[in-house]
C-alpha cells in the first residue's frame, strides 16, 4: 500500500473524512506514532470546532514528509470509520489496476 496513493485518495476524500471523522481518536493514535509532533497535537486541541480540527489535521498530514503518514491514518481509520476505509480500498484497487487497463486499451488499438 503505497503513501503516496493514499495521500490522493484521502485528498479526494476530504469533504467525507471532514463531515463523518471525529479527530479526537486520530489525532492521539496518530501523536502515540510519532506521526504528530507534540506541537501539531498542541496546535490541533485548540480547534474548538470538531470539522475544523479535522480539516486542520489533514492539512498537517498533507505537509508531512514522514513516509508512512497516510498508511498510519487510514490504520487509525479502521476500527471507528470502517466504511472509509472501505472506500479507500476501493478507489485503491482502481489505481493499482489503472496500467493494467491502459495496457489492455492500449493492446486493442494496436
Amino acid at each position: 500500500m503505497s503513501n503516496s496513493a493514499l495521500k490522493k485518495i484521502i485528498r479526494e476524500l476530504q469533504p467525507k473524512i471532514t463531515k463523518d471523522v471525529n479527530p479526537d481518536h486520530m489525532i492521539d493514535v496518530l501523536f502515540s506514532k510519532t506521526i504528530l509532533s507534540e506541537e501539531d497535537n498542541y496546535t490541533l486541541r485548540q480547534v474548538p470546532d470538531s470539522r475544523n480540527r479535522c480539516r486542520e489535521l489533514l492539512s498537517l498530514l498533507h505537509l508531512s514528509s514522514r513516509p508512512e503518514t497516510f498508511v498510519e491514518f487510514r490504520l487509525a481509520l479502521v476500527n471507528e470509520y470502517w466504511w472509509i476505509v472501505e472506500e479507500i480500498d476501493k478507489k485503491l484497487e482502481l489505481l493499482s489496476d489503472e496500467p493494467q487497463q491502459h495496457l489492455k486499451h492500449s493492446k486493442r488499438l494496436c
